[in-house]
């Protein structure tokens, strides 16, 4: 029998409040910060979106991004019930822990969710019919799982040579049916795996870019698009979207599917821009006279953007809809 799948949809959050998030990033929690995320000089944080519930403490997280796992770290110090910390730092596949409050949030990189090995001959495989670290993930209260940026990089960016599925390897393989079955073994594994009456699983929808492409590069933009005519144009191809919504129709164990596309179109300014992190470090001063060449304009500042994601689930946490549209 399979279970409704539980949307939540954000069309358009066109308000934006201008009361930044001073209370909650202050020095004395940017410690837990990576300087990629801590970036703006002027601690930039004009825009949220609307008013959602404070944030709660979730138990093991799987498969994000550093913007969304630096917000999870503020979170809990910004909030009243301040836990003492065995790790300050999360850093990727670590697991930071809290002796206060028996919590425990587990960082597992996994930008395709499946396995990629190393060849002798120093080629890579994704292995299409096997999880990067499912035993890692198996047992956690909450997990929360992303992919599809780096299945759309070709070129020099990459990072496969050869894919395999069972016995068969192959070069070639049409981009669209390798993400479709390594999608259905994610699929394949919680439904198998995963308790619902124990575990509540999310999966969040790609993150927009704001490159030249889209007419909206990030660099020095300072408000969110708010014209209906400066219409996002998108680059992610609109079939892998489909996947990830046909996918979930199917599974027997509910999965929460947190659409944050079209929310996250606008924010054109929320982008680390020119104050990234190349190589481990931030860029200098040359460097940012450069935008055409350093901007980054696919990665997030926290502020604003990646912790109303955040907000998002845990407003899904204590108060689930009561209907699936």
């Amino acid at each position: 029998m399979k279970t409704p799948v539980k949307y939540l949809n954000i069309i358009r959050m066109s308000e934006y409040r201008q009361d930044a998030h001073t209370s909650i990033y202050t020095s004395r929690k940017l410690k837990l910060l990576t300087n990629e995320q801590q970036n703006q000089p002027d601690g930039y944080a004009n825009c949220r979106h609307c008013c959602l519930p404070g944030q709660s403490l979730i138990t093991i997280i799987p498969s994000l991004g550093n913007s969304d796992i630096d917000n999870y770290k503020t979170t809990q110090n910004s909030s009243c019930l301040v836990a003492q910390e065995k790790n300050s730092t999360l850093q990727l596949n670590t697991t930071k822990e809290t002796e206060d409050y028996g919590f425990s949030l587990d960082f597992s990189w996994s930008p395709f969710l499946i396995k990629m090995y190393e060849t002798r001959n120093r080629s890579k495989v994704l292995k299409l019919d096997e999880l990067s670290e499912p035993k890692r993930w198996k047992g956690a209260d909450v997990m929360v799982f992303n992919t599809g940026h780096w299945w759309t990089h070709t070129g020099r960016f990459k990072r496969w040579d050869y894919y395999q599925d069972g016995e068969k390897i192959v070069q070639e393989m049409e981009g669209h049916s390798a993400f479709e079955t390594a999608l259905s073994t994610w699929a394949r594994w919680i439904d198998h795996t995963v308790s619902p009456t124990k575990t509540s699983v999310f999966f969040r929808s790609i993150s927009p870019e704001h490159k030249r492409s889209n007419l909206h590069q990030c660099y020095n933009q300072t408000q969110p698009i708010t014209n209906d005519n400066e219409a996002y144009r998108k680059t992610f191809p609109a079939a892998m979207v489909n996947i990830v919504e046909q996918t979930i129709k199917k599974m027997r164990v509910p999965v929460n599917y947190l659409n944050v596309t079209r929310l996250s179109e606008y924010r054109r300014d929320a982008h680390t821009s020119v104050y990234t992190v190349r190589q481990g470090k931030l860029l200098n001063e040359e460097q940012r006279k450069q935008p055409q060449l350093f901007a980054d304009c696919s990665h997030w500042c926290l502020p604003g953007l990646p912790d109303t994601w955040n907000a998002l689930i845990h407003a899904l946490l204590v108060e689930p809809p009561l209907f699936s549209p």
